[in-house]
């Protein structure tokens, strides 16, 4: 029998795929599983992968992100299954609410936590790039500073990676046409934009797999 793999993917407005002002949602998800499934090393495996994104939600907003993961994981384990994997991007709009970098990493630690202890595996995700820190110095700072406490997490517990998704799906580096083809607007992406990043966490996950083997 082929392996099955399960992934989780949860978070915001990214995770959910918002663009065309909310008209349209093209969850990165769709691609991450394309991906998957055409890769060669895993050409015996099967994937299902469930997005869980919610627009506007916060880390540490009451009830939602940790409500979410809790009712997913709760779930998976009445099903009788595990997810081996699970996507946990967070914290933007949490600071566009001006809280604290450190606050949102507690926060994000505890959302980790669950899924560790439901037997999954954890990605998380940086923040991406918001058109906004080039404006206000503040958030720019919030911002960077999350990245690097997550970032900094690497090598604490096992089961746990870091993927910086930033570096992977640029907008302040791009310019005019080719920005416009994956950026809708200065924090959501377009369907291609969408697409790019699944591309490109199906190829972390893969990477991560291999490491976990060996």
């Amino acid at each position: 029998m082929s392996p099955l793999f399960r992934i989780l993917c949860v978070g915001d407005s990214l995770t959910e795929g918002y663009h065309h002002y909310g008209t349209a949602f093209h969850p990165y998800s769709l691609t991450l599983e394309r991906s998957l499934l055409n890769y060669p090393r895993f050409k015996d495996a099967s994937f299902t992968v469930t997005t869980d994104g919610r627009s506007g939600d916060r880390v540490l907003s009451p009830g939602t992100f940790v409500s979410r993961l809790e009712m997913r994981l709760r779930e998976a384990e009445q099903e009788g299954f595990t997810y081996d994997w699970v996507v946990i991007l967070g914290g933007i709009n949490d600071i566009g609410y001006r809280i604290d970098a450190v606050a949102i990493f507690s926060g994000l630690k505890e959302l980790w936590s669950m899924a560790l202890r439901h037997g999954s595996k954890v990605i998380a995700l940086s923040c991406l790039e918001w058109d906004v820190e080039q404006r206000d110095g503040w958030i720019a700072a919030q911002v960077k500073r999350l990245n690097g406490l997550i970032e900094g997490f690497q090598g604490t517990c096992d089961g746990w990676f870091f993927y910086d998704i930033r570096c992977d799906v640029p907008q302040f580096a791009l310019a005019g046409e080719e920005r416009d083809i994956f950026w809708d607007d200065g924090m959501h992406l377009t369907a291609a934009g969408y697409d790019r990043m699944g591309e490109c966490i199906a190829n972390a996950l893969l990477r991560f797999e291999m490491r976990n083997r060996n």
